[in-house]
């Protein structure tokens, strides 16, 4: 399949703004009484970038591909799949301070959306391990390691494929360890804490997971967790 066609595959058109007759529109500033007109300027096309990104790839290209996929997103920041793309292409590309955070702002987002996005959670918390085993960050490693087993045993929970009990605790546990170390190697993040809530709601050990809640919350005063998951422990509170 040619990289266009997977572009196209990502639904990169679903962000852009529509006006009412379905067509791009852009907000310009109002022309001051008697300036002359001001010229037509054309509209955005959102599949310009992409498809000279592709161009770019097909002839293997892969650093003009990032920075038209970099332009591409700061006029559209909302279209978060093909954010993901470019986080895979700088991951590739060795630059992973740069992957780190496109990933990071990637799935700020996909926690809390539906569709393409949400099923690459766990596939963006996998590469953030990855980066982090690369660069010796041993904290982010073992949250992410973490995160990622949670939430697979919450997809097959969800789906209703957790006919392996054995798995689903062997996974549960393997989370809670990893986890548990993470909020050692840094004592102030609340982000393990709360991801221990779930691992020990599911292991049916109310008293760990009551207690790891309180961390959480005491921590996240200080340093709030990412929205869609500060969202969820303003709820738990309730």
């Amino acid at each position: 399949m040619k990289v266009r066609y997977l572009l196209l595959s990502l639904g990169f058109l679903s962000g852009c703004h529509l006006g009412g007759s379905g067509t791009p529109v852009a907000i310009e500033a109002p022309i001051p009484r008697g300036a002359p007109p001001r010229p037509a300027s054309p509209v955005p096309d959102a599949a310009d970038g992409l498809d000279r990104a592709a161009d770019c790839i097909e002839k293997g290209d892969p650093a003009g591909a990032i920075a038209h996929l970099q332009r591409h997103l700061r006029q559209f920041p909302e279209q978060i799949m093909i954010r993901a793309y470019l986080a895979e292409l700088l991951l590739k590309a060795d630059r992973l301070a740069e992957a780190q955070d496109q990933y990071e702002r990637f799935l700020a987002e996909a926690h809390a959306a539906e569709g393409p996005a949400r099923k690459q959670v766990v596939h963006g918390h996998t590469r953030l391990m990855e980066i982090a085993q690369k660069r010796d960050d041993d904290y982010h490693e073992r949250l992410h390691r973490g995160i990622g087993m949670v939430l697979l045993v919450r997809q097959l929970d969800e789906a209703g494929e957790s006919d392996e009990p054995a798995f689903r605790e062997r996974m549960l546990c393997k989370a809670a360890t990893e986890l548990g170390k993470a909020s050692r190697l840094c004592p102030d993040e609340a982000r393990p804490h709360w991801y221990l809530v779930e691992v020990w709601t599911k292991l049916a050990q109310p008293r760990p997971a009551e207690q790891a809640l309180k961390q959480a919350r005491s921590r996240a005063e200080l340093m709030p967790l990412p929205p869609s998951e500060q969202r969820s422990l303003m709820l738990a509170r309730k």
